[in-house]
């Protein structure tokens, strides 16, 4: 199919440009024009489809950069961001509730500066409101004072980027207000548009539900109704995920074709009144058009989803399609619909929501034919309950690879749950919560009536969904997986889906993709190298060592002060597993303060572990490390003062512990690794005491790799190891602009002196060093690649 090839070619281009984004524009621009001047000079007909794809290739790179490039105008709030504290006026255009009183606003700003008179400027802001005292609503004219920041990327692997997310809503910048209570709130605008209009109702169905409804229900209710998920607890939220009927609290192509449905179905009946009408037109072919108006609203009305902009389009392909009477296919339409997305949109392409829709989608339209054909041959009463069974299965199918890879998780119980949660939730569920909805600002009380039916029914799904996942083998579980992983997964869904082979060629074929995938999950990673990843988690530490005999250890864990970001989940496993690490040989921890352990909890919780080595008795650690560790089994393996073998037998490895340090930095347990001719010493927090020590007790082996104390601090000056090892390279474990000002200039005016090159996580991102036996390659996590 040419669109297909051809879709295939613009997508391409974003990709390549969203992973080598300094190909530079003036490159980008003459292929793109070389290429399209070729397709329309060129007189040989089938050499114009081929220019025409590197056409598009190169629209696509041109595209991606443009996107995500901010405006260059002095005028846009952009300019303002790390500037200190400004004053800010705009207009709420989104109001986005979130767990623990929390809120996130989206202002449309039209003034900004230090001191009035505020200097004209435009351009959306995303504030994140911690505790939301006073609840805005859209439309509201206000003024509030913060800081505006660039958002920016760890640089670790696997990490979710929030930049580009951002830059996908047109967002450039962001701040944050401690209570909504500082923000000054003017007049709200009198005559506000449309879409502000659609925004404050569904605010106030949002409220209303919050009101009336069970509190445990409402969350789930308040995104039947309005699309905005943003107050289901985080608990809650997993519990769906493990389900595998988290789908169904996203507003989707199931609503608005439940919606649509339900259009079609009352305006036939008042159609069918009309003579007129049904002389000027069958119904089939103008009804469609008529309701397009109604279904954009309610889009805009629940959120504008992007799973939501693809049911409306293809809806809208297949009205125009029935008025012009053409003929359509399932696959043609997709294909039609997804190159219109990305024309107008070209960053959803990177969205999880894009890439589930249209491959749930796609998987669906696959197999749907075969299945009419097999249901003519079974019983009536049969094929409801297995014509939902097989489209989930599809769509679960087709869906996999992207779950796994945007969030990890493999829920079996999902292909049971759906057959009784897709018709709860469609036949009754939505009907009740959307009848609520409408009649909602005339019949207050009838409107409670109906969300109450439908958080009635939720309660129930939510009661059978805890009972299905405490049955063996449904529980879900997480899966870190490597994109080689991946990468088989995603060919044998392909295989089962789409391919036309015949059933003992995919059988085959699957067969040996089981047996590919199954012996990569056992083999040792990166034997024969000892390798070295520093991983950016801001002001912390967390540090991935693999022996050249193919252990892996993980050195602390980092950890933020924030209580809503856990770098174990969100920084530290995704990276493990891109790096293709299934289990942990031994987690180490150097000193049990935040910024090493908070994020080690979650890697315990979902990373087979075969012993926790500390210099601390189990007694002495956190409650939380203590409480996971004795549910999980871990063995806790304590280290003596001086040098320790954990494995005679394996000399690459020893552990140094400080004798008598009354600090917990100075008695931080030290890991030196050695490989041939090349050493890694990994120092932990130690300060001058405890690095005074060290140089009295030296590593057994060279030290060509050295990880500078304490985050480069000026409390762990570290000349005397440079003078006693001379490490010929070294790295610390930093965040970006911390508070600290480390790594301290004295730290790197020593460094300097001793003509050692330094690597920061701060400016690089996350580090990798590997060991031949004769030396270090260095590579720096960049734009989802080492390089």
């Amino acid at each position: 199919m040419l669109l297909l090839r051809l879709l295939a070619g613009y997508a391409a281009g974003l990709l390549v440009s969203a992973y080598f984004p300094h190909i530079g524009l003036p490159l980008l621009v003459a292929g793109f024009a070389t290429t399209g001047l070729a397709f329309f000079v060129l007189p040989i007909d089938r050499a114009k489809p081929i220019f025409l794809l590197a056409a598009l290739f190169f629209a696509g790179a041109l595209q991606y950069q443009f996107q995500t490039t901010p405006p260059e105008n002095d005028q846009h709030i952009c300019r303002s961001a790390d500037s200190g504290n400004l004053l800010l006026e705009g207009t709420v255009i989104q109001h986005q509730t979130r767990p623990n009183h929390g809120a996130v606003l989206l202002i449309e700003t039209c003034a900004a500066g230090r001191h009035a008179p505020l200097a004209p400027t435009y351009g959306r802001v995303q504030v994140t409101v911690e505790t939301d005292s006073t609840p805005l609503r859209p439309g509201d004219q206000v003024r509030l004072q913060t800081v505006l920041r660039r958002p920016q990327r760890f640089e670790t692997p696997g990490e979710f980027d929030t930049p580009r997310h951002l830059a996908w809503r047109n967002i450039f910048v962001t701040g944050f207000i401690r209570d909504s209570r500082d923000i000054v709130r003017f007049t709200a605008i009198a005559d506000a548009p449309f879409s502000l209009t659609l925004q404050r109702f569904r605010q106030q169905v949002g409220a209303h539900i919050d009101a009336h409804i069970d509190r445990q229900t409402a969350p789930l209710l308040r995104a039947l109704a309005t699309g905005e998920r943003g107050s289901i607890e985080p608990d809650q939220r997993a519990l769906l995920a493990r389900g595998g009927i988290a789908h169904l609290f996203a507003i989707s192509g199931l609503h608005l074709g439940l919606v649509a449905g339900l259009l079609y179905f009352l305006s036939l009946t008042l159609y069918r009144y009309s003579p007129h009408l049904l002389q000027f037109s069958p119904p089939k072919r103008l009804l469609p058009l008529l309701l397009l108006p109604v279904l954009a609203a309610y889009l805009v009305f629940t959120g504008s989803a992007l799973s939501t902009w693809r049911a409306l389009l293809l809806l809208s392909l297949l009205a125009l399609a029935g008025l012009t009477r053409r003929r359509t296919t399932g696959p043609g339409l997709l294909v039609a619909a997804a190159g219109l997305v990305l024309f107008f949109d070209p960053l959803a392409l990177f969205e999880a929501s894009f890439q589930l829709s249209f491959a749930g989608a796609a998987g669906i339209v696959a197999v749907w034919p075969r299945w009419l054909q097999l249901s003519r041959r079974l019983p009536r009463l049969a094929t409801p309950p297995l014509s939902i069974a097989v489209a989930s299965a599809a769509a679960t199918l087709a869906t996999l690879p992207f779950v796994l890879f945007h969030f990890h998780l493999l829920a079996p119980a999902g292909l049971l749950l759906n057959l009784v949660a897709v018709p709860v939730v469609s036949l009754i569920a939505v009907p009740a919560t959307l009848a609520g909805t409408v009649i909602l600002p005339w019949l207050p009380q009838t409107a409670t009536f109906f969300l109450t039916i439908a958080g009635f029914c939720l309660d129930r799904l939510l009661a059978l969904t805890t009972i299905t996942l405490a049955l063996p083998g449904l529980g879900g579980t997480l899966q870190f997986l490597s994109p080689v992983a991946l990468l088989i997964i995603g060919l044998l869904s392909w295989v089962l889906l789409f391919s036309a082979w015949s059933w003992p060629r995919r059988a085959a074929t699957i067969l040996a993709g089981t047996l590919l995938l199954t012996g990569f999950h056992f083999a040792p990673p990166w034997p024969d190298r000892l390798r070295v990843a520093a991983l950016s988690v801001g002001q912390g530490d967390a540090t991935l060592l693999q022996t050249a005999g193919g252990k892996s250890y993980l050195i602390d864990g980092g950890g933020l002060y924030n209580a809503n970001f856990d770098t174990g989940e969100r920084l530290v496993a995704p990276a493990l597993g891109r790096l293709g690490i299934r289990h942990l040989d031994a987690i180490l921890l150097t000193h049990p303060h935040p910024d090493h352990t908070n994020g080690l909890v979650y890697i315990l919780q979902h990373f087979p572990t075969k012993e926790f080595w500390s210099p601390l008795p189990a007694s002495a650690l956190p409650a939380p490390l203590q409480s996971v560790l004795a549910q999980r089994q871990i063995p806790i393996r304590i280290f003596p003062a001086g040098w320790s073998q954990p494995d005679p037998f394996n000399p690459e490895i020893a552990l140094f512990v400080a004798q008598n340090q009354s600090s917990a930095n100075n008695a931080s347990l030290v890991t030196y690794a050695r490989n041939g001719n090349d050493g890694v010493l990994l120092t932990g927090d130690l300060e001058q005491d405890g690095i005074n020590a060290l140089c009295l007790a030296l590593p057994p082996g060279p030290v060509t790799l050295i990880k500078i104390p304490h985050h480069g601090s000026r409390k762990s000056l570290p000349g005397p190891l440079l003078t006693r090892l001379r490490p010929l390279q070294a790295f610390v474990s930093v965040g970006r602009n911390n508070r600290y000002g480390q790594p301290h200039p004295l730290v790197l005016a020593e460094l300097q002196s001793a003509r050692i090159p330094l690597h920061r996580t701060d400016l690089n991102g996350s580090l990798l060093f590997t060991s031949n036996q004769h030396g270090w390659t260095t590579q720096t996590w960049r734009y989802g690649l080492f390089r």
